[in-house]
């Protein structure tokens, strides 16, 4: 953590990567995260029609001009698998996904961002986003 706060070290936590981000998580008990970017992880809501664990593809809505997410060329839909979501305000929230209301997607503080799909599962627009981030991060373009 020393390395991403004080140097400002770029990071991207994916999926359980990301819960690891927040400060607490109610996943197998309370444990205490990382506590880089303010919120909590909590179970899925159960809603009508919806399955947990979120498995599949869905749409994701941006809410920030985000570097992580220039070169998604608006194409962005992405690979969920989670039973579990990271519930912080507003500011940090980078992107939505709708499982039955709104829950987040993506993170960013500073430095430190977060999604909690599979960009590495998601094909051309996974790959197109990882660009993004390797090229926000001062990463030779390729």
């Amino acid at each position: 953590c020393d390395e991403v706060v004080a140097k400002q070290t770029p990071l991207l936590g994916i999926c359980l990567g990301m819960q690891m981000l927040a400060d607490s998580s109610e996943e197998d008990g309370h444990h205490e995260g990382l506590g880089l970017v303010p919120g909590k992880v909590l179970r899925l809501p159960v809603a009508t029609g919806l399955r947990i664990p979120h498995v599949g593809w869905n749409d994701v809505v941006i809410h920030q001009n985000d570097p992580l997410f220039v070169r998604t060329e608006g194409r962005n839909h992405f690979y969920f698998d989670h039973s579990f979501y990271f519930d912080c305000p507003a500011q940090f929230r980078a992107a939505d996904v709708d499982f039955g209301r709104p829950i987040t997607a993506a993170v960013r503080r500073d430095n430190v961002l977060g999604v909690q799909f599979h960009p590495e599962k998601s094909q051309q627009t996974g790959l197109r986003l990882l660009r993004g981030f390797f090229m926000a991060a001062g990463a030779p373009a390729c």
